[in-house]
């Protein structure tokens, strides 16, 4: 079985991608252009990233900004999770924006490629969380 980075660089080979960052803004947000043979997708998320992240850093950063879109079931859920007014004009533009760019990039890669990078990023996900808690109950037992 393939570990996240593996499937992340495998990804960006078969497809021809090129990740980019495009722009960022003060307001935690910032746009990764995606490019492939005659398609671009500009995929505008929040958070952080660094500003030399390289392709296989800006191709997790917009699975990690999928993974919370598909937990959402709507766009309420989806901009309480960021503190955003879901009434707000801007906000809805930019949930149906993001819409528009999962739909374009789950057909770029394919379906069944990006629910297994998905899949395989909450597989590392609960480790991480399950190493966490062992650790910390190792250094409580020690103390």
């Amino acid at each position: 079985m393939m570990h996240l980075d593996e499937k992340i660089r495998q990804t960006i080979s078969d497809c021809r991608l090129k990740l980019s960052l495009t722009n960022r803004s003060e307001d935690g947000r910032y746009t990764i252009r995606v490019t492939a043979p005659e398609t671009d997708i500009d995929i505008l998320l929040r958070g952080t990233v660094r500003i030399d992240a390289g392709a296989d850093e800006l191709l997790y950063h917009i699975l990690h900004y999928f993974q919370l879109y598909d937990e959402c079931d709507d766009v309420l859920e989806w901009a309480a999770e960021y503190g955003l007014s879901p009434g707000d004009g801007l906000v809805l533009q930019e949930f149906g924006d993001l819409n528009d760019a999962y739909r374009e990039f789950t057909l770029l890669i394919g379906t069944d490629r990006y629910k297994d990078m998905q899949m395989q990023l909450a597989i590392d996900q609960a480790v991480g969380r399950a190493w966490a808690g062992y650790q910390q109950s190792r250094r409580a037992d020690q103390d």
